[in-house]
């Protein structure tokens, strides 16, 4: 709820918030939770424009720099560009509860998604917040898991 009255705040008048009004100093609450994404629209690709601390911890690398086709496995990356691609269509923000397993192992995390904009048209940032309930890094960093 904090991280979206965040981007609501940001938006003021527009139907979606300027990407220009992020301002790091006002997400302090959350920053190792956040990456921020850049979106190319044709074909539409999601490239990690930065990456917070927390969810590089989680998943043993960081992504900055680059895009989704560096999530593995092919589902998890699956998952993550069907939830940005809703934020993008659906120009507002998204949330998600997602359980992950392998074998008898269930962990779970929330995930927003937040669109932006520079020009008031086209989504060309996202924002996403990722919030595990538990040691979610037990199953990302399973080999199996990578390989499934």
């Amino acid at each position: 709820a904090k991280v979206r009255g965040q981007a609501i705040t940001m938006a003021g008048a527009r139907a979606l918030p300027d990407r220009a009004r992020i301002r790091p100093e006002e997400l302090g609450f959350m920053l190792g939770h956040l990456a921020l994404i850049d979106v190319s629209p044709s074909p539409r690709e999601y490239r990690f424009r930065l990456v917070g601390t927390a969810i590089t911890a989680r998943r043993g690398a960081d992504l900055t720099g680059q895009t989704t086709a560096a999530l593995r496995p092919a589902r998890y990356r699956a998952t993550i560009d069907s939830h940005f691609d809703a934020a993008c269509e659906q120009r507002r923000a998204v949330l998600y509860h997602v359980v992950l397993g392998l074998d008898s192992i269930k962990r779970s995390f929330r995930h927003i998604v937040l669109p932006f904009t520079s020009d008031g048209g086209a989504v060309d940032r996202l924002m996403a917040g990722v919030w595990a309930d538990n040691r979610i890094e037990d199953v990302l960093q399973s080999p199996a898991f990578l390989e499934s």
